[in-house]
């Protein structure tokens, strides 16, 4: 990634690259929160098919997935009221991590119940790190450093 910011010249340049340093990482980390749930979509059903007790249950993987976004959505918005964005979206990429090795674990015992309480945290981090949570930290530090730029 190349940002390109305007340096101002009360800033060290040690300090520019900080910034675009987190900028990219922001972005990085947003990216990576985005692509869960298209892994769980793509996978999920794969996945339960191949660790379901009966075939008929092969989907449910992808609808717990669905059942624990939506019970985790008004929580997330509380807490990143009350704690803030940065605490939220660390919590939310740890939970992410941890759904992970969940899953990691249920496939390589073969257990679905296991792989259904994976897929649920994995939910659990989509409303923690969305892009409405990180959008405007990164609009505000992008504006902040355009602002000291300009005379």
């Amino acid at each position: 990634m190349n940002f390109n910011f305007p340096v101002p010249s009360h800033e060290a340049p040690t300090a520019i690259r900080r910034k675009r340093s987190n900028v990219a990482r922001l972005a990085v980390a947003q990216a990576l929160a985005g692509a869960n749930s298209t892994v769980v979509y793509a996978t999920g059903a794969v996945v339960g098919d191949m660790l379901a007790p009966t075939k008929a249950l092969a989907t449910l993987p992808v609808s717990v997935f669905v059942v624990g976004m939506a019970m985790c959505t008004l929580p997330a918005g509380a807490v990143a009221q009350r704690c803030g964005r940065r605490a939220t979206f660390l919590l939310g990429a740890g939970s992410g991590v941890l759904a992970g090795l969940i899953a990691l674990l249920a496939v390589l015992n073969a257990s679905f119940p296991l792989f259904c309480a994976g897929t649920f945290l994995a939910a659990s981090t989509r409303p923690w790190c969305s892009r409405s949570a990180l959008r405007r930290p990164i609009a505000q530090h992008l504006n902040g450093v355009r602002a000291r730029s300009r005379p």
